[in-house]
């Protein structure tokens, strides 16, 4: 049933959400280069796993699209920021060496923390405008 697939899809979202907000305080407050890259490493990974369990079938995207068609092409924008943040944070990867952080690349890390907060609290606002769809029909 389309329903629970969708509520799976919730409380896998609200775990995944918590993790993602945790790694990225994590790396807001990284101190230096050496703290920073492992961070950085570990945050790809987990990013990696939870887009790839968002686009797969019948994956949130499949689940709120089936629910509230209405979203496609937010949902649409939201899947092509994705690879968007992966290759934002190869880049800062690369860019960050042991020792002090520079500016320009606590700019950049601040930038993408801001962008993931409100890409993942669409994500929510989507699932949860897909799980409170009124579809009449009631009495």
């Amino acid at each position: 049933m389309a329903g629970d697939a969708t509520h799976t899809h919730w409380d896998s979202n609200i775990s995944d959400h918590q993790k993602l907000s945790r790694m990225l305080s994590k790396i807001e407050r990284a101190g230096n280069g050496d703290t920073l890259a492992p961070l950085l490493s570990d945050f790809k990974a987990f990013l990696r796993r939870h887009f790839e369990d968002e686009e797969r079938p019948n994956g949130f995207f499949d689940s709120v699209t089936r629910a509230a068609p209405r979203h496609a092409a937010s949902l649409a924008t939201l899947r092509a920021e994705h690879r968007e943040f992966l290759e934002r944070v190869a880049h800062l990867q690369e860019s960050v060496g042991p020792g002090p952080i520079s500016a320009e690349t606590r700019s950049q890390v601040a930038a993408l923390v801001v962008r993931l907060r409100k890409h993942e609290a669409l994500e929510g606002q989507l699932l949860m405008d897909s799980q409170s769809t009124d579809f009449g029909g009631g009495n």
